[in-house]
């Protein structure tokens, strides 16, 4: 790079750097955005199913009955809304969504079990948000089969058969890298990816266009400063604020939402970097085909914010996608920042497990900031 290169570069970038300063919208776009979405998703997700309200019809009503419920509510899974008195009730509690589980427990409950008979209870679950559902069920077969292990144990011992093992063979479950199941642990740095997908992309895109909206692009037309000169000298003082928002974002996840960091901050960070030269890529790209501020907002977080959820990973797993949805994923740059960010945080992967995610970013982002080079005419007019 020629001094006089490096002279219109920085030229460039003090006067934007300049702009920003003297604009409250730009500022409050750079920072405060950013810390919103982070709070607002961080504490709005969550993938947590527990104290289910849940309703009782229990017909039955003997000791049985009683500390089949009991034991069903001491647990952080249900919470008790109310004992209805008959199944219409219930009913009406389930349509109008106070409840998400009702136990129906039959008359002569405890008395067929007393006499060595099955005695059916019935569930009902809201099947309404499907994943919750399905979570619900599993809760409650959970704990009934537990239940039945202690009655079945409880028969045997009155016929003096303690020996008997109900339980063979017996499941032990460990949980790696996040062994208290805890969603925010995995949501909120996974917020990281869309956050920085989608503001670095605006700001860049708005950087551009603005120039075009006020017309003092015809001054760029007109000087002796190269494209790529011009474009660098826009995002540069963009770049030093979304480094700013990753250190922010970093240290909320960390202090406001205590989710544990094991891994390296230094891969974390060199990650983030090359991710926000990619999605400023984005934005450089949307800018080159749209004139209005507003369009090139609304374009950039279609392109941004629908692919960072639905094929980062950070609702469900890329191989969960399908094989259409898996493909869509790969041709975006969500999915390997993902994977930086979840083996800093929780899975302590190094460089060499990950380098080929730092690759394959610096390459798209490069890829965009060329094809921004050649869709961005600089003439007159």
């Amino acid at each position: 790079m020629s001094r006089e290169s490096f002279n219109r570069i920085k030229a460039v970038s003090s006067k934007e750097l300049k702009e920003i300063i003297r604009s409250p919208l730009f500022l409050l776009l750079a920072h405060f955005v950013p810390v919103a979405l982070f709070l607002v998703f961080g504490f709005g997700l969550s993938l947590d199913v527990e104290n289910i309200p849940t309703a009782l019809l229990d017909l039955d009503r003997t000791q049985t009955s009683r500390e089949l419920v009991n034991g069903l509510v001491k647990t952080k899974y249900f919470h008790l809304q109310e004992r209805a008195e008959n199944n219409q009730r219930l009913i009406n509690l389930l349509k109008r969504g106070k409840i998400r589980l009702a136990l129906v427990i039959p008359p002569q409950f405890q008395k067929r079990l007393y006499q060595d008979r099955a005695s059916p209870i019935q569930v009902l679950v809201d099947g309404t948000y499907p994943y919750r559902g399905l979570v619900i069920k599993n809760y409650v077969k959970a704990y009934l089969t537990s239940f039945n292990t202690g009655l079945a144990q409880n028969w045997l011992n009155k016929r003096g058969q303690t020996s008997v093992n109900l339980q063979p063979i017996k499941l032990e479950t460990r949980f790696l890298y996040n062994p208290s199941l805890v969603s925010s642990y995995s949501l909120v740095p996974g917020l990281l990816v869309v956050i920085l997908m989608m503001n670095p992309a605006i700001m860049a895109a708005l950087a551009i266009v603005k120039e075009k909206d006020y017309g003092t692009i015809y001054n760029i037309y007109s000087s002796s400063i190269t494209r790529w000169e011009f474009l660098l000298g826009k995002v540069i003082p963009y770049y030093g604020l979304n480094f700013i928002n990753i250190l922010i974002l970093f240290l909320l996840s960390l202090v406001l939402f205590q989710v544990p960091f094991k891994g390296s901050l230094f891969l974390l960070l060199l990650g983030s970097i090359i991710y926000i030269f990619t999605t400023t890529g984005m934005g450089l790209v949307v800018s080159a085909f749209t004139r209005s501020m507003v369009a090139a907002q609304i374009v950039t977080i279609i392109i941004t914010i629908i692919p960072s959820f639905l094929y980062s990973g950070l609702l469900m797993p890329v191989s969960n996608l399908g094989r259409e949805g898996e493909i869509e994923a790969h041709l975006f740059p969500a999915m390997y920042y993902m994977k930086i960010v979840q083996g800093t945080y929780s899975k302590v992967i190094g460089l060499k497990e990950m380098g080929t995610n730092y690759l394959i970013i610096l390459a798209y982002g490069t890829i965009l900031f060329f094809i921004s080079l050649l869709l961005f005419k600089k003439r007159e007019g």
